[in-house]
């Protein structure tokens, strides 16, 4: 009786989530998502005439000049990204993905900059930055691009609309690339599923991305599992591996604490 008493209790702690649940591999986020195409989806900023710019970017050399210019205000690394794309995208990769990348930190205010990033990530979702003279890995650019359209969907009020994306890089690009990447695109994802009502998913994400991942970002996880823990109350423990392996074992022997106290009285009687 006892040894299925235990066993009933597992099984409740199972059904309650102590286990992690497998989740369902995400579909391609570029057959979920209706992207247009460059320049369709973007017209230049309203302010452009206003701005003036003599930078032409013909080179990833060049890119950096620019962008490493402390000369040049937001607006006009901005014109000059912008142009970049108008005249590169389809016939440099490298330039394209660079300037779309970058763009989000030198005119967020863009009107069309959710547009702008869909057509990125929808063209760039599987592109290999060129490693020379980087640090990082094949994947990073994408990932950072997914991670910009991930927060203007979040600020945006569409969490369902960022959690494709960014299941795709942990799910199929993991591998190439950072672990601080990882770690916010894990932290996204986590807050997306959290909005969504599907919290115990989004602890089994942040609590893989602080076992598996050794970035700098650690604390954007743990911000994001109090918020969960804030919006779920109690039942939190319940999912939380951490304090659901303590429970267990709390159980455990309080359960076989039990058993042999009654065992000793049985011999005393």
């Amino acid at each position: 009786m006892m040894a299925r008493g235990i066993a009933g209790a597992l099984t409740a702690l199972i059904a309650a989530g102590w286990v992690a649940l497998a989740g369902a591999q995400a579909p391609d986020p570029r057959n979920t998502t209706l992207i247009v195409d460059f320049p369709d989806c973007c017209p230049r900023p309203a302010w452009w005439d206003e701005v003036v710019v003599e930078a032409r970017i013909q080179s990833m050399d060049e890119f950096l000049a620019v962008w490493q210019d402390r000369s040049l205000s937001d607006r006009q690394k901005a014109k000059a990204l912008f142009r970049a794309i108008e005249d590169f995208v389809r016939r440099d990769d490298d330039i394209t993905a660079a300037a779309v990348n970058y763009y989000y930190a030198v005119d967020r205010d863009y009107a069309h900059l959710r547009r702008l990033y869909e057509f990125g990530i929808g063209y760039y979702l599987d592109y290999d930055r060129p490693l020379e003279n980087y640090g990082g890995e094949a994947g990073d650019m994408s990932a950072g691009m997914v991670n910009k359209l991930a927060k203007i969907y979040l600020r945006e009020g569409a969490p369902e609309r960022a959690v494709p994306w960014l299941q795709y890089i942990l799910d199929v690009r993991e591998a190439e690339v950072n672990d601080h990447l990882l770690e916010t695109t894990a932290a996204h994802l986590g807050d997306a599923l959290n909005r969504l009502g599907r919290a115990p998913e989004a602890i089994e994400v942040l609590l893989a991305a602080k076992r598996d991942y050794e970035g700098d970002w650690e604390k954007r996880l743990d911000e994001q599992l109090d918020k969960v823990r804030g919006d779920m109350g109690l039942s939190y423990y319940l999912y939380d591996q951490r304090f659901a392996k303590l429970a267990l074992w709390a159980f455990v022997f309080g359960l076989l604490a039990v058993f042999m106290m009654r065992w000793r009285r049985s011999r005393r009687l």
